[in-house]
């Protein structure tokens, strides 16, 4: 019997195996003025500082996901994993976090904008 369990085990080792092999799609690092083109050009720009933060100053256009909620609201604003999708913060550290985070749930054009205190074009309130 515990011979079957470990054939039957097998596969599902080596599956899980080839999915750390598989190559994960690198994040990008934009400048302010290339997440701009991009924005422009119909990205999804998702900030992840919360909600009072966004309310002091953010982009135009820009969605507001605290970090905490980017698993669950990330699908249904941008539901095409290969559409490009923007992420930013206050300072960098939170948008870099999201963007691993969105390339380890499969998108595939993931750009990080860094932080609202690079920002250097005026921000909606």
């Amino acid at each position: 019997m515990l011979k079957y369990l470990f054939l039957a085990l097998i596969p599902v080792f080596i599956g899980f195996v080839f999915s750390l092999l598989r190559p994960r799609p690198a994040v990008q690092l934009l400048a302010a003025s290339q997440a701009l083109q991009k924005l422009n050009a119909g990205a999804v720009l998702l900030d992840v500082r919360e909600p009072g933060e966004f309310a002091a100053g953010h982009v135009r256009g820009a969605v507001n996901v605290p970090l905490a909620e980017l698993r669950e609201r990330a699908p249904a604003l941008a539901p095409d994993k290969d559409a490009p999708v923007l992420v930013c913060c206050a300072t960098g550290r939170r948008s870099a976090d999201a963007a691993a985070r969105l390339a380890k749930m499969g998108y595939t054009d993931v750009s990080d904008c860094g932080g609202m205190d690079q920002w250097p074009y005026p921000l909606e309130r």
